[in-house]
């Protein structure tokens, strides 16, 4: 696949296109590649732009790194716009060096297919479970505010996503979910437990509909 060479014209182009979910999307998928003392400021796409055009892993200038961010959020008309073909970014996904973050795009994956409901389940029960304070539980408005929340507190890490998983699990008839973060083990494995005695969380019922118990060991 040819890859675009990216100028200013091309985008500024597209950042008159996007709005304020684009850019906390973006937010997100670019957390690997810029702190989110750089991200967080933006209030254009522009500063997002800037934030990682010196990341060496992005080549930002190729367009690829861009091209999938905007692949994930659906917006392939942007993909085009880079001079890039929406299907074949979608078949090479996660797959070179300056691609999104294979846990990124679990995470992402996860959230864009999370319910109302689901996440108002989930972030019920994380201060509790996670005994996340109710100043962070205040911050949760979605599903990346909690993966974000959790991945500050180490919860949930690359190379660590069994509470990932339990969390889906806990969700009524999303095994689907539950699939992903299997697939995602299958090539990244959760590194082994440090020897001791197992750190159990109390047991949380949930009374909201769809309710369920789930039970935490990390």
């Amino acid at each position: 696949m040819a890859l675009t060479c990216l100028t200013k014209d091309i985008l500024v182009d597209i950042c008159s296109d996007l709005d304020s979910d684009d850019m906390d999307n973006l937010k997100f998928l670019m957390k690997d590649v810029a702190c989110l003392h750089k991200l967080m400021p933006a209030i254009n796409a522009l500063d997002l732009f800037s934030a990682i055009e010196n990341n060496k892993h992005v080549a930002f200038h190729n367009g690829r790194f861009l091209a999938e961010c905007f692949e994930l959020m659906g917006r392939t008309d942007l993909v085009g716009r880079l001079g890039l073909n929406p299907t074949q970014i979608e078949k090479e996904m996660g797959q070179h060096n300056d691609s999104v973050r294979p846990f990124r795009i679990l995470l992402y994956t996860i959230s864009k297919d999370l319910a109302s409901d689901d996440v108002e389940l989930l972030a019920s029960f994380s201060p509790r479970v996670f005994k996340l304070t109710q100043q962070e539980k205040a911050t949760i408005k979605s599903a990346l505010d909690l993966f974000v929340l959790l991945e500050k507190r180490g919860i949930i890490e690359i190379d660590h996503t069994n509470l990932l998983k339990e969390m889906v699990k806990s969700l009524e008839n999303r095994g689907d979910l539950v699939d992903l973060v299997d697939k995602y083990q299958a090539i990244v494995p959760d590194r082994p437990i440090p020897p001791g005695p197992p750190v159990t969380v109390p047991l949380y019922e949930m009374t909201s509909k769809p309710r369920g118990m789930v039970h935490f060991v990390t």
